[in-house]
């Protein structure tokens, strides 16, 4: 997931559409390399940094290793909840519009190394699709967080995972265009806009 689907290969417990996930492909009118983002939005929950989020944390009575409870944040549709290190729960409010820019907002803010561009970490993360909810991608499925670099992800990542702190989750909306565009994946049509529940496990690099 680290590298070119190339080298890749030589990675045998390395799942194919993880491996797409995380190769920066963008959309077919873009180079093969990973494409410059066009635009982000960055949101911020309230306590976090400064920003003005369309975000609606409420605390479900639940808590989180550390002992503060567990937040549900709404934003654009998207609902996560879920304790700080686990699996999230990811619901898509049907007929939602689709926003047309990242949305980046943190839903734990970390306490540790920041994340820079073109830096490289640990993750976990929960892809799902934004039309219906429908769940394409899972680590925490898979049992085990990925290794990966900035300069191998899509333009989504790139972008809206820069200056996350290690042991913080973060939500991202990616909008087709800083996904994979009109091209079709296993599991991801065309076109599709994209939500991430990121876990930043460690920062490597």
């Amino acid at each position: 997931m680290l590298t070119s689907p190339r080298a890749a290969v030589a990675a045998v417990a390395t799942p194919l559409l993880a491996l797409a996930l995380l190769t920066g492909c963008g959309s077919d009118s873009q180079s093969g390399n990973a494409a410059s983002p066009t635009s982000a939005t960055s949101e911020t929950a309230p306590g976090n940094a400064s920003g003005s989020p369309a975000a609606s944390p409420t605390s479900p009575g639940t808590t989180d290793e550390s002992g503060a409870a567990a937040p549900t944040v709404t934003s654009n549709g998207v609902t996560v909840s879920g304790n700080r290190g686990e699996q999230p729960k990811v619901t898509v409010t049907p007929g939602e519009p689709a926003p047309a820019e990242l949305v980046a907002l943190d839903i734990y803010p970390g306490s540790g190394a920041e994340l820079e561009a073109g830096g490289s970490g640990v993750f976990e993360y929960e892809g799902v699709l934004f039309s219906d909810g429908t769940t394409f991608d899972s680590s925490w499925d898979r049992g085990s967080p990925i290794a990966a670099t900035l300069q191998r992800v899509i333009p989504g990542w790139q972008e809206g995972l820069v200056g996350m702190q290690a042991g913080g989750r973060r939500l991202l909306i990616v909008p087709p265009d800083l996904a994979y565009g009109v091209r079709a994946l296993p599991g991801i049509p065309p076109n599709s806009t994209l939500v991430f529940v990121v876990d930043l496990k460690e920062v490597t690099g």
